[in-house]
C-alpha cells in the first residue's frame, strides 16, 4: 500500500507543473527531498491509522428499543375485539297535530302517539345499540324511546307487581333489550331473549331504520296487538321461502307476569315469491291479572305484494278471543270477547324524494273490551313526505276517523261525536 501511495504523490508532482530537477540546480532538489520525506511521514500516519482501526473491538450494539408498552397497547386494543361490529343509532321525530273537533281534554282518542291535540310535542326521540350476532357469536340490542311514545308505551307495560312502581308513569321507556345468539345449526338458528317488540301487526314504533308509512298509527296497532313481549323467541330459516318464530314469554307488555301462566308465540314467514310475503301466526295464554284460567287467543297476518318497484301493497287482518273476562247478569266473568280488525296500505315512491301513502282500515269490539265501548271503527290516513337530505324527512297527514257510536270528544265536557277530522305535521330525523 505504502508503493501505491508514493507512486500517485510522484504522479501528482508531475502533474502539477512545476520543475522538480534540472535546470533548478541542487536547491530545488534539496526542495524536492524534503517534500518527499514529509510525504513518507504523513503514509506513516496513515497506515497506523488503518491499523488502529483494524485491530480496535467492534463497536457495541445499539441497544434495541423497548417495546413493552406497544406490545401492552396492542394486548389492551385486542381485549376490546368483543366491541367490533357494535352500531349506535337514533332518531328524532317532533309533531304538531289538530283536531277539528277541538276535543275539551285536548287528547285525540284513538290516536296513538301524537294524541295530545293542538300542541308542538316531542314524538319520540330513541338512541339505539345493537351488535348482530354471527354464527357462534353473541350479540344485543338495547333501544330507548323519550317523550310521547314512551309515555304510551311505559303506561302499557308491567314492570313490577309493586303497585307502588311508577316506571311507567316518566317519559323514558326500555322499549327493547336484549341478547341474541346465532347457533351453528342448519341454516342458523338465532335465540333472542329479554324484552323485543311483538312480531305481529303489519307497523312498529318508529325506528331509525323503519319510520313507519304515516305519522299516526293505525287503531289495529293500539288496540288489537301487543307492543312488546319479555321471554325467548328462537328463529329459524328452513330456505328462502319458509322461515319460524317460535317463543315464550310472559304476555302482552309484561316485564313482570301478572299470573301464574305463560303466553307462546308463533309466527311463520311464507316467501313463495321475490315479490309476495305473508306473515302468520298469533299468541294464545292468560293475559287478564290474577287469573290463569282466563286465556286470550291471537290470530294475526300480513300480506306484503310489491307490483312495482315504486309500489307496495299491504293487507293485515287480526283475530283476538278472551274467554272468561265480561261479567255476566250474576257479575261472574263467564262471557268471552272477541275482537277483530282489517287494514290496507298503499305506498308510493313518486320521486327519489317525494313519497306518499294511504291507510284504510276497520276495527270491531263489540264487548267493548279493548277500546272501552262497544262500537265499530273505521279510519282513512292519507299521508305524504319529503325528503329533505339523507335521514331527514318532513311529513303531512290527513286522518278521518269515524265509529258507529258517539266516541270522539268535542269542545264541551258531555259533547261526543261519531266523527273526528285531525291534521298532523312532523320532522323526523334518523341515523
Amino acid at each position: 500500500m505504502r508503493n501505491v501511495v508514493t507512486t500517485l504523490c510522484l504522479g501528482l508532482l508531475l502533474m502539477s507543473g512545476q520543475p522538480t530537477w534540472g535546470d533548478g540546480g541542487e536547491g530545488e532538489a534539496e526542495s524536492f527531498k524534503d517534500t518527499l520525506r514529509a510525504m513518507q511521514e504523513r503514509i506513516k500516519e496513515l497506515e497506523n491509522e488503518v491499523r488502529q482501526l483494524k485491530n480496535a473491538p467492534p463497536p457495541a450494539p445499539v441497544a434495541a428499543s423497548d417495546t413493552s408498552g406497544l406490545e401492552k397497547r396492542l394486548d389492551y386494543l385486542e381485549g376490546l375485539s368483543i366491541l367490533k361490529g357494535i352500531e349506535i343509532h337514533g332518531l328524532v321525530a317532533g309533531d304538531y297535530t289538530y283536531s277539528l273537533n277541538r276535543p275539551k281534554s285536548k287528547v285525540n282518542t284513538p290516536i296513538l302517539f301524537n294524541q295530545n291535540d293542538n300542541t308542538f310535542s316531542l314524538n319520540q326521540a330513541n338512541i339505539e345499540i345493537s351488535k348482530s350476532a354471527e354464527n357462534g357469536g353473541l350479540g344485543f340490542l338495547a333501544d330507548v324511546d323519550f317523550g310521547e311514545t314512551a309515555e304510551i308505551v311505559g303506561s302499557a307495560t308491567r314492570w313490577s307487581n309493586n303497585p307502588n312502581n311508577t316506571e311507567s308513569n316518566n317519559s323514558i321507556e326500555l322499549r327493547q333489550a336484549y341478547l341474541t345468539y346465532k347457533f351453528s345449526i342448519g341454516n342458523g338458528l338465532t335465540l333472542k331473549a329479554g324484552k323485543f317488540v311483538t312480531p305481529f301487526g303489519a307497523e312498529v314504533i318508529k325506528s331509525w331504520n323503519n319510520f313507519n308509512y304515516n305519522i299516526s298509527n293505525s287503531i289495529l296497532f293500539g288496540y288489537a296487538i301487543p307492543f312488546t313481549h319479555t321471554g325467548v323467541l328462537g328463529n329459524y330459516s328452513f330456505n328462502d321461502y319458509v322461515g319460524l318464530d317460535l317463543g315464550l314469554v310472559n304476555g302482552w307488555d309484561n316485564v313482570a307476569d301478572n299470573n301464574s301462566g305463560k303466553t307462546v308465540l308463533v309466527n311463520l314467514t311464507l316467501k313463495p315469491h321475490e315479490k309476495f310475503t305473508v306473515y302468520t301466526g298469533g299468541s294464545y295464554g292468560p293475559e287478564q291479572n290474577n287469573r290463569s284460567g282466563s286465556n286470550r287467543a291471537l290470530i294475526s297476518t300480513v300480506a306484503t305484494y310489491k307490483p312495482l318497484d315504486r309500489l307496495t301493497l299491504m293487507l293485515e287482518h287480526d283475530y283476538g278471543h278472551e274467554t272468561d273476562i265480561v261479567a255476566n247478569s250474576s257479575g261472574a266473568l263467564t262471557k268471552n270477547a272477541d275482537w277483530h280488525g282489517v287494514a290496507g296500505y298503499a305506498i308510493f315512491s313518486l320521486t327519489d324524494k317525494l313519497s306518499a301513502s294511504v291507510r284504510g282500515e276497520y276495527f270491531g269490539d263489540p264487548e267493548g273490551v279493548r277500546t272501552g265501548l262497544r262500537q265499530d271503527l273505521w279510519e282513512v290516513t292519507p299521508t305524504v313526505w319529503y325528503t329533505i337530505a339523507e335521514g331527514f324527512l318532513a311529513r303531512f297527514e290527513y286522518r278521518h276517523n269515524n265509529s258507529n257510536k258517539d266516541y270522539f270528544q268535542g269542545s264541551t265536557t258531555d259533547g261526543f261525536s261519531s266523527g273526528q277530522d285531525v291534521f298532523a305535521t312532523e320532522l323526523i330525523y334518523g341515523f
